[in-house]
């Protein structure tokens, strides 16, 4: 019955005709044109308009001859070439990540090195690109009105690039840079061990791709490679038109920017070789058949098993990976991570494969598991893979198709009322999805379960056996383990040795267990997508609710028109903020309620339900949104945990000793220590994540069911309903959650955010790095404003217009501070800030030479704005206005 309610949606699919006469699948709700053209010189275009959606009336486009009048707003373009880091020069490991950092620096018709971030930056845009194993993506937005200028320069860097020799050194401190802030990330460091220790010698999955200043400069000097040279023979042999697609995204009509996309880039070389391919797989089953124990960087317990599969991008219709990932990484009762939570093994787990090009290109598809396990599940590590393996033998004997054709449904229905998103990034993502789907499936090649092919998901499963896997374990306690080897580009220790054989043939030959189920059939899922009517919709939210204890604030939608709704409940308690260990056991409450709702309402994550929970100074913020026909059930199941919550001691233990790791890990990257330092200067109320760290040694499970008594003894609900809701629905919302109340507090009780105000001058606060190994280093200059208003925060937003750019170019590009640089406004608590940043490595500047440098710029910065025309400063006001519209 399902597949044929399949079937029929199938229809609600618009589908539009390019050039070629392909039907492209699009959103109902999508109504711009879409048309696919092949370029003289083989590039395949995807042009995208909004021709029908804006009236031609407006701004002259200034880059044509034309009398075409266009209204201005954002365009945006991308072009992804089929060359990646597989394709490196093998004396220079991440030379195609290099590459891709200077082939912004300039062209033989727009020779000036910073004239695309100048250009770029007076018209209200901004520029990216990215390097993967197999692809490389451009990608720029900017104002519509100078949008074929933009175009034409963009075109320009890959028709005659100047590779300009004065910036080469300038641009591999700038990739080394890069290289420094993931080197302590311990992902990166798990796959360099992977490439390093397991992957065949000489496959293209062995190699160090990210680059540095070893890669890049020190090692070809030592050997007499001239990396200069290097580049033109690169960009010859790899960056070829045929080798690329492009989108476009604009507001002209399709038969224009038919014309001017041929126009401008047909002149791209095409160097008529066919397209390097890489097919061998990567391992040897004898090799993965490994136990890795890993010192991380983080103070984590987790375990990784790694399958290899053959390729699987051509099967992308089956959607085997995700498939199988919903049912080994399902977290509701019957599933893995169920039965861990109750053996207190694990607390987090997740399956599949993150689809990036390491994990998922055309030697190999991944498979992972990876748990993060309790201090008892990394010392019983087998009994954790034995629950593993009983669970897949559970799928080989009862394979639950019901599920496929679920998410089938549920990813239809998403893309059905899919909401427009940026065109920055909808350009990127279109643009290698050209690599990857046919013409038809650009659009929704990502979205879609298209058919459901037991025999491949079951021949995936055979995959997925004890002979074969590589089990990698981290847990800092290994860093005093003899006989450590050393990944030579990140240093990450490790020791390997062959899994046993014992525990190889326990796994094998495990029985099922009861505790064990496949998902059952979801009750969240979605079918009433109608839009319910009221006689007037309000302007603004209105109480329709008020109560001792609670107040719920109301209003329909009449602007979206979407079949859903979104509830906020901020869940106010004076027992958070009466002492600073409240605090401390405000955290393990809400990590423990996190992991039962976690639990209870994985399904609803399932059916298209998103919910969020966090702590305040003042008690938990709940936010919930789906679609309306299904959110009472969804609360009805929410206030249930709420009011069922009673944690058990062993859960109490293991969520402490995992907050502590949690505060350890944040504090030991730099940015994130700035951050909770500020916040602890800031928030009078909210202790430092280093006072909560001291004060979980001294809290105790009777003081844990002490204080969750006193919170739901002394709270008050503030809440808002909104969307495809009624009145008496949003009032019957409220009844739901006023039973989690067990003695209310009164309005004029709650307790209010208590700010630090900063006085006047200038305050430092040096802190030194938790991790004394990691080089890596942050200066934040914040500076409080004052209590905001819609006028001043948009000075506010004006402000960061005006200074990211040249932020970024004089402090990162000119001085080469750091790969990270930064301004961002902030509100905390209506107070308005604003606060630059620049992540950057201790052992190449000083902190006090980074502050004084961060410094001049801001004293540089406002002479140049104070010398700004009046013409310009209107027109980034007035492209800020029409970006906020």
């Amino acid at each position: 019955m399902k597949a044929n309610r399949g079937r029929e949606r199938k229809s609600r699919l618009k589908r539009t005709r390019s050039t070629t006469m392909i039907e492209i699948v699009k959103p109902p709700a999508d109504s711009r044109g879409y048309r696919v053209v092949i370029l003289p010189n083989g590039i395949t275009a995807m042009l995208i308009s909004e021709a029908s959606d804006f009236k031609q009336e407006g701004i002259k486009n200034a880059d044509t001859d034309s009398d075409h009048y266009i209204e201005d707003g954002e365009a945006a373009a991308a072009l992804c070439i089929g060359i990646g880091s597989f394709s490196d020069l093998p004396e220079i490991p991440g030379f195609a990540h290099f590459m891709e950092h200077m082939v912004f620096m300039g062209s033989k018709k727009f020779p000036k090195e910073n004239y695309w971030d100048d250009f770029l930056a007076q018209n209200g845009g901004d520029s990216n690109a990215w390097t993967d194993c197999e692809r490389t993506c451009f990608f720029f937005v900017c104002q519509q009105s100078s949008f074929l200028k933009a175009l034409d320069i963009f075109a320009h860097f890959f028709i005659s690039p100047l590779f300009n020799k004065q910036s080469v050194d300038k641009e591999i401190m700038a990739v080394d840079n890069e290289f420094q802030m993931v080197a302590s990330n311990d992902n990166e460091r798990m796959r360099s061990v992977i490439s390093y220790e397991l992957v065949e010698p000489g496959h293209v999955l062995g190699k160090f791709m990210a680059g540095n200043k070893k890669s890049l400069k020190d090692d070809p000097e030592r050997n007499n490679i001239n990396v200069y040279e290097q580049l033109h023979t690169f960009y010859n042999r790899m960056y070829s038109a045929h080798y690329m697609t492009l989108a476009v995204h604009s507001i002209e009509d399709l038969d224009s920017m038919e014309h001017q996309v041929i126009k401008i880039f047909s002149n791209i070389p095409n160097n008529h070789i066919p397209r390097p391919k890489f097919i061998k797989p990567p391992f040897q089953e004898k090799k993965l058949n490994a136990l890795v124990r890993v010192v991380p960087i983080a103070d984590v317990h987790k375990m990784e098993i790694v399958w290899a599969l053959p390729p699987l991008m051509e099967h992308y219709r089956a959607r085997v990976i995700e498939y199988l990932s919903l049912l080994l990484g399902h977290e509701a009762a019957g599933s893995i991570l169920s039965v861990l939570h109750r053996k207190h093994l694990a607390l987090e787990l997740s399956g599949g494969n993150d689809m990036t090009g390491y994990t998922h290109n055309s030697t190999w598809s991944a498979f992972i598991i990876s748990v993060k396990l309790t201090e008892l599940g990394i010392s019983q590590f087998e009994q954790v893979l034995e629950i593993i393996f009983q669970y897949i033998k559970l799928l080989k004997v009862s394979l639950p198709g019901h599920v496929f054709e679920e998410q089938k449904h549920i990813q239809e229905t998403k893309y059905i009322f899919k909401e427009q998103e940026s065109i920055y990034s909808y350009v990127e993502e279109l643009a290698e999805n050209m690599h990857l789907f046919p013409p038809e499936h650009y659009l929704c090649g990502r979205d879609l379960f298209f058919e459901y092919n037991e025999q491949l998901i079951r021949d995936c499963l055979d995959f997925l056996r004890p002979r074969g896997m590589l089990v990698m374990l981290f847990n800092k306690d290994y860093q005093s383990l003899p006989s450590q080897c050393v990944e030579p580009w990140l240093g990450t220790k490790y020791m390997v040795k062959s899994i046993d054989d014992n525990l190889i043939q326990q796994l094998e030959n495990v029985k099922l267990n009861p505790d064990l189920n496949v998902p059952i059939p979801n009750p969240y899922i979605a079918t009433d997508f109608g839009l319910k009517k009221i006689k007037k919709a309000t302007k603004f939210p209105v109480v329709v609710m008020n109560e001792p204890g609670i107040r719920i604030w109301y209003k329909k939608d009449n602007k979206y028109h979407m079949p859903t709704a979104y509830i906020y409940f901020h869940f106010i308690s004076s027992a958070i903020s009466r002492n600073p260990v409240n605090v401390a056991l405000g955290d393990v409450y809400l990590t423990l309620l996190l992991q039962m709702l976690t639990e209870t309402l994985y399904n609803a994550t399932l059916a298209g339900f998103e919910y969020s929970i966090e702590g305040t100074p003042e008690g938990i913020i709940f936010i919930l949104g789906g679609y309306s026909e299904k959110i009472k059930l969804v609360v009805t199941d929410t206030v249930k945990v709420f009011l069922d919550f009673q944690p058990n001691e062993d859960s109490f233990d293991s969520v402490l000793t995992h907050l502590k790791q949690v505060y350890v890990n944040e504090l030991i990257k730099p940015v994130e220590l700035a951050r909770a330092v500020r916040y602890s200067v800031l928030e009078l109320k909210d202790p430092s994540l280093q006072q909560r760290y001291q004060h979980m040694h001294n809290i105790s499970y009777p003081m844990l069911l002490d204080f969750i008594e006193e919170f739901y003894s002394s709270l008050f609900i503030e809440g808002f309903v909104t969307g495809n809701v009624l009145p008496q629905e949003a009032i019957d919302v409220g009844k739901m959650a006023f039973q989690i109340i067990r003695h209310p507090l009164s309005s004029d009780s709650l307790p209010k955010p208590n700010m630090m105000e900063l006085p006047v001058g200038d305050f430092k606060i040096f802190l030194s790095a938790i991790n004394k190994e990691d080089t890596n280093s942050c200066v934040v200059h914040y500076f409080q404003l004052g209590l905001g208003n819609v006028y001043n925060i948009c000075l506010n937003d004006l402000l960061y217009a005006a200074m990211n750019e040249p932020l970024f170019n004089v402090l990162r590009t000119e001085y080469q501070l750091g790969y990270s640089v930064y301004c961002q406004p902030t509100i905390t608590h209506g107070i308005l800030g604003f606060l630059i940043a620049v992540e950057s490595q201790a052992n190449k500047f000083s902190m006090k030479s980074i502050d004084e440098l961060m410094t001049k710029f801001l004293v540089d910065f406002e002479k140049t704005l104070s010398d700004t025309p009046d013409e310009q400063f209107n027109e980034m006001v007035r492209h800020k206005s029409s970006m906020q519209t």
